[in-house]
């Protein structure tokens, strides 16, 4: 089976070895754009199926367990991207006395509803 690229690359050279019909030349270049698109999509699956931010939190703890010839640079490398994927587990906001600001369970930061990240921080917020 071909992969979508070589598929593209496929309907490009059929569209360039012929003077096709407006309507065939049409078609032809919409199955590009459609390919291009399902290969979009495909990436942002992937993307998905990454690893949690857990699972990173994880193996980043047992990285940084290893005994390896680690300098504080490599340590402190490690705590801010510990920190970085702490925030991205989403937490519940908190709410305030105004109606539509919330503030950040991380830094108290206040932001407008719905926001999905506080923009001081960086959490991500569980609106759920």
């Amino acid at each position: 089976m071909i992969t979508i690229e070589q598929a593209i690359q496929n309907i490009i050279d059929i569209k360039n070895m012929y003077t096709w019909s407006t309507g065939a030349d049409e078609a032809l270049d919409m199955a590009v754009y459609a390919l291009r698109e399902k290969a979009k999509s495909e990436e942002k699956a992937k993307r998905r199926r990454m690893m949690k931010p857990e699972e990173a939190i994880q193996a980043v703890k047992e990285v940084a367990g290893m005994s390896l010839p680690w300098n504080d640079r490599h340590y402190e490398a490690l705590q801010m991207a510990l920190s970085a994927l702490e925030k991205q587990i989403p937490k519940k906001s908190c709410s305030t006395s105004s109606l539509f600001r919330y503030n950040c369970p991380s830094c108290g930061n206040h932001f407008p509803l719905n926001g999905k990240y506080c923009d001081k921080c960086g959490q991500a917020i569980d609106w759920e």
